[in-house]
């Protein structure tokens, strides 16, 4: 009788404490967060720009790579991400209809961000 008791004993504590040793693992998970922002620049090519903003895009070629070149049709800007060919360093420029250099955007409510949560296995 006191083998019984002390095989329940056993396996009723192996089973706490496989089950402790999931809530852990569980709790321990890896995870990966993006966050997207959507600041209202969609994507473009060169040539659907106006031949101005070209110009302009173009003039910026000698010393800097074109990353990504972004239109907002309800500011009418056009967003021109840069790395410099020497040092790699990157440079965003904001042009206008015109073609001229603006400052950045000021945002009077915070862009949309969209958060997506991945559980790593």
């Amino acid at each position: 009788m006191k083998k019984v008791i002390l095989s329940v004993a056993i396996i009723a504590g192996m089973l706490v404490s496989t089950n402790i040793q999931k809530v852990h693992a569980l709790e321990n998970q890896p995870s990966v967060t993006m966050a997207l922002e959507d600041d209202g620049f969609i994507e473009v090519q060169l040539q659907d720009l106006s031949e101005v903003v070209q110009t302009a895009v173009n003039s910026f070629t000698q010393e800097y790579n074109i990353v990504t070149l972004k239109y907002n049709a309800e500011k009418q800007l056009t967003k021109v991400e840069l790395t410099k060919k020497d040092d790699q360093s990157s440079r965003t420029v904001y042009l206008d209809a015109e073609g001229k250099e603006v400052a950045a955007p000021v945002e009077a409510e915070e862009p949309q961000k969209q958060q997506e949560e991945i559980e790593l296995p």
